[in-house]
């Protein structure tokens, strides 16, 4: 009997983080008792944290006394986290977040795992809402709290105009005791650097593969773009059926997802009416309205990749306006290996502020540390003086504030907490 089908009692060290609410949701679906630590700091998942009623404490309180398994990540320790090392002391099982998922897909009959540098959560998810349409009754963990669709899309016996369809916001992770499948997004980090540089792909092995691209990222992890493929195949090799989008477009993708779906069994019709009610992920492209004649839009992106797609989009979309962007970047390791394309990429808008740099936790080392105005200094040499950096987020709020005009797009991009700053400055106007 595995870990997770024994313990009942299970505590999350960092229960905030996207991947541990999405499994401590699940958990408590499967009937298991959960709680856990984190930060005060507001967190994408603190909905889910109250939806669920988790009990939560300091990272550096004691374990809660009937504590059976304790789920930790790279985060906040990983290993030497005092409630990890506590968890140890007292005899306590304890396991890393990767593990935990491996167990759990190795449950179901038909695991999908969705991997990818980009665009793998909006693809995990269009996978879990089109099974779910499809009647299939999946069990899914998808990297973002939620996601948005249309009910009654599969009712194919219906037109469009006679189906009152039903915007609904579906849970990002979620255990069906009935289904025999389960759709997850594989990470291709690793486990718990500098320690262990293992990239979590290779604990999982998925009976199918989607694999949306292949691209260079997380320079603490990997070499170079060969270093990338290599472990990709090398994951690859695990499944019995493997899909490969290799691109960056979330229509590519959806392709992608038919090709997978229809060899599964599923008439082509049936999946591209069912797909077709997908809306979306939290902070994929995510509209956070109009006020004043300005539109809030926030996305995750923070690659540079992912930045070009996100601009061009929005672009064609809003041709006649100006695109106004603040960009939060997410580790110094992947600034300082990207700097020059982050540059290039963000240059696409017509003006850009810079938020000082959201480190990993790991990032210990003064040498490692960037600074916003590195970042504008190397746009400014290319000739992007519309790129400024900020030592001070109130001053980039400050600046917003005074430059937004009727019929901007105000654009919030990075992976840290930038897109907290919407709220804040929509209520200015």
């Amino acid at each position: 009997m595995s870990l997770l089908q024994s313990a009942q009692n299970v505590f999350f060290v960092g229960i905030k983080g996207v991947a541990m609410a999405g499994l401590a949701v699940i958990l408590t679906q499967m009937g298991k008792r959960v709680s856990g630590s984190d930060t005060e700091e507001k967190q994408i998942t603190d909905k889910i944290i109250s939806k669920f009623a988790f009990q939560t404490q300091s990272l550096g309180q004691s374990l809660p006394s009937k504590t059976d398994l304790v789920v930790y990540s790279a985060a906040h320790g990983g290993v030497q986290s005092s409630q990890v090392k506590e968890a140890e002391a007292r005899s306590i099982h304890t396991i890393h977040q990767a593990a935990l998922i491996a167990e759990l897909t190795a449950l179901f009959p038909c695991s999908i795992a969705i991997c990818g540098c980009h665009g793998k959560t909006s693809t995990t998810a269009l996978v879990a809402y089109t099974l779910e349409q499809l009647g299939a009754q999946p069990s899914w963990l998808v990297g973002a709290p939620y996601f948005k669709g249309l009910l009654d899309i599969n009712n194919t016996n219906n037109s469009s105009e006679s189906v009152d369809r039903e915007t609904h916001e579906f849970l990002g992770s979620n255990y069906n005791p009935n289904s025999s499948i389960i759709v997850f997004e594989a990470d291709e980090y690793g486990i718990s650097p500098p320690q262990d540089k293992t990239p979590k792909l290779l604990l999982y092995h998925p009976t199918h593969i989607l694999c949306t691209n292949v691209d260079f990222d997380h320079p603490d992890i990997y070499k170079d773009l060969n270093h990338v493929q290599a472990i990709f195949d090398k994951f690859f090799a695990y499944a019995q059926h493997v899909y490969e989008c290799n691109s960056h477009s979330i229509q590519d993708n959806m392709r992608g997802v038919t090709t997978m779906l229809v060899d599964m069994g599923y008439a082509r019709d049936q999946v591209e009416s069912a797909m077709s009610g997908f809306l979306g992920v939290a902070r994929r492209l995510e509209s956070h309205g109009n006020k004043s004649d300005i539109t809030f839009i926030d996305d995750y992106a923070h690659h540079p990749a992912e930045i070009k797609v996100a601009l061009r989009f929005i672009r064609e979309k809003y041709p006649k306006s100006r695109v106004v962007v603040a960009f939060q970047s997410h580790t110094y390791a992947r600034t300082l290996a990207f700097l020059s394309e982050f540059v290039e990429a963000l240059a696409l808008a017509d003006v850009v502020l810079i938020d000082s740099i959201f480190p990993s936790a790991r990032e210990i080392s003064s040498g490692d540390k960037l600074s916003a105005l590195d970042v504008q200094n190397t746009a400014h040499t290319k000739g992007y003086t519309h790129i400024k950096g900020f030592t001070d987020r109130d001053q980039l709020i400050a600046y917003v504030k005074s430059i937004l005009a009727p019929q901007d797009v105000f654009v919030t991009l990075g992976a840290g907490s930038i897109y907290q700053i919407i709220d804040e400055i929509k209520s200015s106007l």
